[in-house]
Parts: C-alpha cells; structure tokens; sequence
C-alpha cells in the first residue's frame, strides 16, 4: 500500500530518477536557505529559516538512504 503520490513514484519503475528528482530539489532548498542565513535576517525569523533547514536537511538524509523501485 502506497500512501503518497511521492511513495508511488519511488516504488515505481522510474523509482531512482524520483529519488534523483527530489535529492535535488532538496539540495537547492537547502543551499537557499542557508545564503538566507547568512546574509543575515532579524532574529525574529531565525528560528524559522533554522527550523526549515533542520527539516530539509532531514528529508535529504531519508530520501538518500530511501530504496526505490521496491512495488
């Protein structure tokens, strides 16, 4: 049982180019939010922006070591 459209198109048989995809997308998000860190934002915001990164940094981890084309 698939419950993402995400899951399905890693299960599927274009599972490592989804992985791939995603991996990258990932990396971009990541290199953004960290330029946004340095160049430096009201500390309001920080904790926010920090969150983010914690959180895209996490989501790489899982998609890297995620196995595809298991459906």
């Amino acid at each position: 049982m698939n419950l993402t459209e995400l899951e399905e198109r890693l299960n599927g048989p274009d599972g490592v180019a989804a992985r791939d995809e995603v991996a990258t997308r990932l990396a971009e998000m990541e290199q953004r939010l960290r330029g946004q860190i340095a160049a430096g934002m009201p500390r309001s915001e920080f904790p926010d922006c920090q969150a983010a990164l914690d959180a895209v940094v996490a989501a790489a981890e899982v998609i890297s070591q995620r196995r595809v084309g298991l459906g």
